[in-house]
C-alpha cells in the first residue's frame, strides 16, 4: 500500500522546542493544532507548509486536551490549572 501523506515531510521545527502531547488536524484539514506538555501553549500550523499560525499562551500549566466545536473556529482546552477555556482560532490572512 502507499499512503502519500505519510511520505510527506514539512519542517515544523517548533516541535523541536517543545514536547507535544496532543496533536490533531482540524476538521477541514487546513491546519494542524497542537499542544504541549509543560508550555501550557497550544499553537496552530499550516497543513501545507508547516508554518506556526497562531500561538496561545493558554493555560499556566500543560495543556491536557484541546477540542475543535463545530463550525472550525471555536476550540475548547482543558489544562493543568483546573481551567476550561474557549479559544477564537479564526485564520489570520
Amino acid at each position: 500500500m502507499n499512503f502519500p501523506a505519510m511520505t510527506n515531510f514539512r519542517d515544523f521545527r517548533n516541535f523541536e522546542t517543545s514536547p507535544i502531547r496532543g496533536l490533531n488536524w482540524t476538521k477541514d484539514s487546513t491546519r494542524l493544532v497542537g499542544w504541549g506538555w509543560g508550555d501550557g501553549t497550544i499553537r496552530f500550523w499550516d497543513g501545507l507548509t508547516g508554518q506556526e499560525l497562531l500561538k496561545f499562551n493558554a493555560h499556566e500549566k500543560q495543556v491536557f486536551s484541546v477540542i475543535e466545536l463545530p463550525g472550525g473556529r471555536k476550540f475548547l482546552s482543558l489544562g493543568g490549572d483546573n481551567q476550561l477555556k474557549l479559544w477564537d482560532a479564526t485564520p489570520i490572512n
